[in-house]
């Protein structure tokens, strides 16, 4: 638990850069090491990525935007509850 602003911001600078980097927003997923394809599988700023460009194509398939969109917002739903949890810990030791 970061109890200052700047705490937050360096975790979120150290996580982003190889988040981003394991996905398909520098290079083609046909052209990636299948250890990064397998990576950014489960990588949630794969899919946003994967789900903007998709949306954007002509010929979109809407159920493959859609799925991305219920697993960004599964994985929103867990982060908004870990955070919940962690806020109530830390209002119980203050």
């Amino acid at each position: 638990m970061a109890r200052q602003e700047e705490s937050l911001i360096g975790a979120v600078t150290f996580l982003q850069p190889p988040l981003t980097f394991l996905s398909t927003a520098y290079m083609q997923e046909n052209l990636i090491p299948n250890w990064v394809a397998t990576v950014a599988d489960y990588d949630p700023v794969d899919w946003a990525i994967v789900a903007g460009r998709e949306a954007v194509q002509s010929g979109t398939d809407w159920g493959a935007v859609f799925g991305y969109c219920d697993l960004l917002a599964g994985f929103a739903v867990r982060c908004t509850m870990l955070v919940t949890r962690a806020f109530r810990a830390y209002q119980a030791q203050v």
